[in-house]
């Protein structure tokens, strides 16, 4: 499962299920808004 920066364990690898921070290696287009 991955670990975003904060520590948090998600079950999605592109974006943090708990606080929606962008997960380290994900590429994200420029001015992407992490999911509510």
């Amino acid at each position: 499962m991955p670990t975003c920066p904060n520590g948090h364990q998600s079950g999605s690898d592109d974006w943090c299920e708990v606080c929606g921070h962008r997960m380290t290696g994900a590429s994200a287009p420029p001015g992407a808004v992490p999911p509510p």
